[in-house]
This record gives structure tokens, C-alpha cells and sequence, in this order.
């Protein structure tokens, strides 16, 4: 939420002075950090946690989709082509769903 109200308000700085100058946008610089300080230390956890949604959900429990759907998002948003997905989520899962 923040990164989006900072998007609009430094807009004007994306547009000209950020591209005059080659540097990243506000929102590539905020997603990298956010990579860097945040994602990267609670992945795992992450990532265990969604697996063991998915199970209690295999198992009859109820789950919030909604919630689900937005840490899916998380990781689509972390690289690109799909790449942390792909790596650091899907894989683990079809690794649980083999067993």
C-alpha cells in the first residue's frame, strides 16, 4: 500500500528525473529492497507455511484462499518471469504433492 501512495507522489521524479539520470524506478528500487531486507529472510517460513495451508486444506480444514492468493502473488512479484515462483515455491510443492 505504501509503495503505491509513494508511486503517485514521487510520479513526476519517475517520470523525468529518474529517467534523465538512468536510475531505477521508485517501484524497482522499493521491490528490491523489499527483496533484499525482507523476503529473503522469511521465504522459508513462507514457503512452509503455504505448504502446510495446503495440507490442513487436503485434510478437510478450511483455509483462507483469499490470503493464499495474495502470498502467491508475493512471490510472482519477487523476480521476474516468474523465476522465485518457480524456484522457491512451485518446486517445493510439487515436491510435497510427489510424496
Amino acid at each position: 500500500i505504501m509503495d503505491k501512495w509513494m508511486r503517485k507522489i514521487f510520479l513526476y521524479l519517475d517520470r523525468y528525473h529518474v529517467k534523465a539520470k538512468n536510475l531505477p524506478t521508485l517501484h524497482e528500487a522499493s521491490l528490491d529492497k523489499f527483496k533484499l531486507l525482507v523476503f529473503e529472510r522469511v521465504k522459508e517460513p513462507f514457503v512452509q507455511a503455504m505448504l502446510d495451508a495446503v495440507n490442513k486444506e487436503r485434510e478437510g480444514e478450511l483455509v483462507d484462499a483469499d490470503l493464499f492468493k495474495e502470498c502467491v502473488t508475493v512471490f510472482c512479484a519477487m523476480g521476474p518471469k516468474l523465476e522465485v515462483y518457480t524456484k522457491e515455491l512451485e518446486e517445493p510443492f510439487l515436491q510435497q504433492s510427489r510424496e
